[in-house]
């Protein structure tokens, strides 16, 4: 099975990518988390501060921790973990 498939849905282009793992319960909050960090530098529109008060508000509110985000970070891209060592993150992980 292919990484991704191409959807057309009116006129646009929609690529939907395969899950890096399984996800269940357990572990649907790491995964949108890293799925975030990968993709943030690019996207993110709020200055530093706002962005990093931001994560920190959403890894409480989901109450992730390191350890369940250490056993999937491995199946991400090396600035994953760069994009969360650099946010300030890691404190609020542990």
């Amino acid at each position: 099975m292919t990484k991704q498939r191409k959807i057309n849905i009116d006129g646009s282009t929609i690529i939907v990518y395969k899950p890096v793992t399984d996800i269940n319960e357990k572990n649907k909050s790491a995964l949108q988390f890293l799925d975030l960090m990968s993709t943030i530098d690019k996207y993110s529109e709020l200055g530093k501060a706002e962005l990093n008060a931001k994560l920190k508000w959403y890894v409480n509110l989901v109450k992730l921790d390191f350890a369940t985000v250490k056993e999937y970070i491995s199946l991400y891209p090396d600035k994953v973990f760069c994009n969360i060592y650099n946010g300030g993150l890691m404190g609020e992980l542990v």
